[in-house]
């Protein structure tokens, strides 16, 4: 392998490393490297993203300059030159960092208390919603007698204002303790 790695101007422990990773094919004995098909193995199995790093050190090794290594837009020059697969890798990344970021963003905002789980907020307001409803079902039972034996007009918008008062109030605490319930 040490001789393998010093025909390719590879560190012995990069061979090493090839091998462990099963990027290197062995001769028939192997214990001896077969040099034409491990080349070959290698470059299919490179992975894209570091194609600027494999490109630096092999222009270190020959000693000659890549081109627009002297320019300020050398990695616009290199994103030029990508082939559409590793245009597409790169833009799959992204993506996928980008989904990780958001992810984080709403488990960080969770943890925050600035969201909460939609299905537990569903079943609040579903909650609330049907105390509303049986509130306000309940109403006519409750203030008829009230109204048939009150003449003032005044009194009965009184009567009628403080019940759909209380029902307000009512909502607004289920509201209110959906939040409560998240902070404990």
């Amino acid at each position: 392998m040490a001789d393998f790695a010093k025909r390719l101007g590879f560190k012995t422990s990069y061979v090493h490393q090839l091998k462990k990773e099963g990027r290197l094919v062995m001769a028939e004995g192997g214990k001896l490297v077969d040099i034409e098909r491990s080349k070959a193995q290698i470059a299919a199995s490179r992975d894209p993203s570091k194609q600027g790093v494999a490109d630096r050190h092999a222009s270190a090794r020959s000693e000659t300059p890549l081109p627009g290594d002297d320019d300020e837009d050398a990695g616009e020059s290199a994103q030029a030159v990508a082939s559409p697969e590793q245009r597409k890798f790169h833009e799959s990344r992204a993506q996928k960092e980008h989904w990780n970021a958001l992810a984080a963003q709403r488990d960080y905002e969770v943890s925050m208390r600035a969201l909460l789980p939609a299905a537990e907020v569903d079943g609040a307001i579903a909650d609330a919603v049907t105390q509303l409803r049986a509130r306000l079902e309940i109403l006519p039972d409750i203030l008829a007698p009230q109204l048939a034996a009150e003449p003032d007009e005044a009194k009965c918008r009184a009567l009628l204002g403080d019940e759909i008062e209380h029902a307000l109030q009512e909502l607004a605490r289920a509201f209110t303790a959906i939040v409560k319930v998240e902070l404990n």
